[in-house]
């Protein structure tokens, strides 16, 4: 039997919407926007970590002076960490941008710019707040043990890397650097989120695993038991890419995906049958649905991002409010739970129409919680669409509606 290797980002990709997570951890098919995400966070990793690193120590890349090679960019073959740590910061950061091509060449000078600029406010900011470091870079893959036994639940492993580990005033925590896109002021909801993250339960776990020594890995540490993870964040800068008609976009991102999905099949000797479409998640790609249509091989209506743009209303902050708008009869239900079906739904019956007057056997679909709920899921059989994706433990449900749904009398 195949391992089952999981890991924070792969469940969470997972709970959001299992047609992504396919897409991206067993096929390796990725957007443009994802890899350019997943470089900046692992840049930003690692100069964080050299950064760190104490002038004049051992250099990490080498267990005893001398050992290091000259090619070493943190301490070029001196086995010892320079006085000026942002020189070898520059150092690492070039040399991780060297084999990585860009269209633009001006853009991956910027990204490298602003990453080192970044780095120099972060140590301003966080200068005197530098703990004492245990452990850096524990990379962990640990058989998942079965609450109720305690035994290992065979073939399925999970898997990651905590950045480090720390001394605080009352014990022990595990230290995370994470870089997101969202608002981080002090009243943010990413806050929050965090808090909740499936990194943040996975990593406590694997830490007392190691730290109880149950892994064979001996930190010395017995007392108190890890509980608490800290996070350092960096934001990182959007930059808005150049406005294109949706037919063009569509084709400029579908060419590249084409491209990257022939160099695997190349690499690999072995081809699959494959079909590239969208997600629809904005009131305007709805409504432009024919022209998307001419590249995208089916849709799949994202209605939990549908709802947001075209009500308005975050979903993050609507819990606050939405339970008193529904108690006073101005909704019927909540529409995050339930489909708004005559005004979200009327986006998802127009962009079907729409797409299928331009691709006649387009497959078209709904990606989210609604994906689970019957009312709503009786709503996407009458207008014509072909399939709903929704959370695990809501398909058993889903799958009972779709087939009242199918034998219902039509209204």
């Amino acid at each position: 039997m195949q391992k089952l290797i999981l890991s924070a980002s792969s469940i969470s990709a997972f709970k959001a919407c299992p047609v992504r997570f396919r897409n991206a951890y067993v096929y390796g098919i990725r957007p443009i926007e994802d890899k350019e995400s997943q470089r900046i966070g692992t840049n930003w990793h690692t100069i964080l970590e050299v950064a760190s690193l104490i002038p004049d120590s051992e250099c990490p890349n080498g267990s005893v002076v001398g050992s290091c090679v000259s090619l070493c960019p943190i301490c070029e073959g001196t086995g010892k960490v320079p006085e000026d740590i942002m020189e070898a910061v520059t150092r690492v950061l070039n040399k991780a941008y060297e084999g990585i091509e860009f269209a633009d060449p001006t853009a991956k000078e910027i990204e490298r710019v602003t990453l080192l600029h970044a780095l120099a406010g972060y140590r301003w900011y966080y200068g005197e707040q530098y703990e004492p470091v245990i452990a850096r870079e524990q990379y962990f893959s640990l058989p998942l043990l079965n609450p109720q036994t305690g035994h290992p639940v065979p073939d399925v492993f999970i898997e990651g890397k905590i950045d480090k580990l720390i001394e605080i005033a009352n014990g022990i925590a595990v230290k995370e650097h994470k870089s997101t896109g969202r608002s981080i002021d002090p009243d943010s909801t990413y806050w929050g989120h965090l808090n909740l993250d499936v990194q943040t339960t996975m990593y406590i776990y694997a830490a007392r695993r190691m730290q109880l020594g149950i892994e064979g890995v001996e930190w010395d540490i017995n007392e108190p038991l890890i509980s608490t993870v800290k996070y350092d964040v960096y934001h990182k800068p959007q930059i808005s890419p150049k406005k294109l008609t949706q037919g063009d976009s569509k084709k400029f991102v579908k060419d590249g995906i084409i491209e990257e999905i022939e160099t695997i099949f190349k690499e690999r000797k072995t081809k699959i049958g494959f079909s590239v479409g969208t997600m629809i998640e904005v009131p305007r790609a709805a409504l432009t649905a024919d022209e998307i249509a001419t590249e995208a091989e089916f849709f799949s209506f994202g209605t939990n991002d549908l709802t947001q743009m075209a009500m308005g209303f975050s979903r993050d902050d609507a819990g606050k409010f939405l339970g008193e708008y529904v108690n006073k009869g101005i909704y019927a239900a909540d529409p995050f739970q339930k489909l708004d079906q005559e005004g979200v739904g009327k986006l998802v019956e127009t962009g079907t129409k729409l797409g299928r007057k331009t691709r006649k056997k387009l497959k078209v679909g709904i990606c989210g919680e609604h994906g689970g709920e019957p009312d709503s899921i009786d709503f996407c059989h009458r207008v014509g669409l072909n399939y709903v994706s929704c959370s695990p433990f809501r398909v058993p449900i889903a799958r009972l509606a779709a087939a009242q749904a199918a034998v219902r009398p039509v209204r």
